[in-house]
């Protein structure tokens, strides 16, 4: 599935310059599209029908990443960053936009793909930081089960650790199921 392979490239991407995505998360930084690029890059040899912004049919919104399989199966795959204020301590908190917005701009994302038809592999990898380390902040559980009233599942699949000036902070890498 697409889905395993973007998250795989994101975790060797973010792996391979810790210094730089600690600084980002520090920062509050949003900017999917920088991101978006470099998974592009390690995986368009790999999986040759790859596509980034795809539009969606019938409108001038488009998917992040697109691919189809030999058997016909479509993935639609839309990458979101979700910077947040649980932490507070490992950078700075007024730089980040409300999560309730943010999780707006997930759901807007859930409705555009449950318009692709259910035999498609439909998913958002949402990347959320920083966290704290181990279990999910409970502000987040509430942000999710708002989320899952557009989608079907969503699941941690990794966290990735960071440390800043003695302070330790996640980002934690989700799958939703649409």
């Amino acid at each position: 599935m697409l889905v395993e392979k973007i998250t795989a490239a994101l975790m060797q991407i973010i792996a391979e310059d810790r210094e730089k995505y600690t600084q980002l998360v520090a920062d509050r930084f949003r900017n999917e599209v920088s991101l978006q690029k470099q998974i592009f890059e390690s995986l368009r040899y790999d999986v040759l029908s790859l596509e980034r912004e795809k539009a969606y049919d019938r409108s001038r919104a488009k998917c992040d990443f697109w691919s189809i399989d030999e058997s016909g199966v479509e993935s639609w795959i839309e990458l979101k960053l979700c910077p947040t204020n649980y932490c507070q301590e490992f950078g700075d908190s007024r730089k980040s936009i409300a999560i309730t917005q943010q999780i707006g701009q997930v759901i807007l994302d859930c409705e555009k793909l449950c318009k692709i038809e259910r035999r498609h592999e439909r998913k958002i990898v949402l990347l959320t930081y920083p966290m704290p380390v181990g279990e999910d902040h409970p502000g987040w559980r509430t942000h999710a089960t708002w989320i899952l009233e557009y989608a079907t599942d969503i699941s941690r699949q990794h966290q990735f650790l960071l440390s800043r000036n003695g302070t330790e902070a996640a980002i934690n890498v989700y799958i939703i199921d649409v």
